[in-house]
């Protein structure tokens, strides 16, 4: 299992492009359908096996909130600076209202319960407080296509994601990886 996160994370490190997992496939797919609801709120749609769960979360969303005009995700980024270097945040937002950002997560074998909490150590929310310095609120709302589950944290909770990016730069330092990642990561102002 080690050698497999090693290998994985190599990859990644080294932006090796992988297929889209059946999982993820699911998961853009029921995304779409929340926003398509979102948007169509009144149209009529057939049963379906994620139906419940997308109209769920659909109705905790406020379709007043931030989005393009197609109702697709809004695509934030931010440069900062840290021990020195520059670095340029970016994310990709499902839904923000007000200070509150939303984010859809669906977990398609959720086996009748899920263990509130999961995502608290996750570094999303607290890179996307970096990015919108306006929200103080993240919702995290998680479905298997027919139940909802709702994790949220507020800023004022949350480590900073400053002091993950410098320890992850020390880390790579200390692995001989810096130069991997200043090559592979490196990106252009504008």
């Amino acid at each position: 299992m080690r050698e497999k996160a090693r290998q994985d994370f190599s990859g990644a490190l080294n932006r090796i492009q992988t297929p889209p997992s059946e999982a993820m496939l699911h998961g853009r797919e029921f995304e779409s359908l929340v926003t398509d609801i979102v948007k169509n709120p009144l149209c009529e749609r057939p049963a379906g096996k994620w139906l419940a769960g997308a109209g769920a979360i659909a109705k905790l969303i406020n379709p007043d909130g931030i989005y393009n005009e197609d109702f697709s995700q809004v695509k934030f980024n931010r440069k900062i600076t840290i021990n020195g270097t520059d670095y340029l945040l970016y994310g990709i937002l499902d839904w923000l209202c007000g200070a509150t950002i939303y984010d859809i997560k669906f977990k398609e074998s959720l086996s009748g319960s899920y263990d509130v909490g999961h995502y608290r150590d996750n570094t999303q929310h607290r890179m996307y407080f970096e990015l919108i310095p306006d929200a103080d609120t993240f919702v995290y709302l998680i479905s298997d296509g027919r139940r909802v589950y709702r994790e949220e944290y507020r800023r004022s909770e949350c480590r900073p994601i400053k002091e993950t990016i410098g320890e992850f730069e020390e880390w790579l330092k200390i692995y001989d990886m810096w130069d991997t990642y200043c090559d592979k990561w490196k990106c252009r102002y504008s």
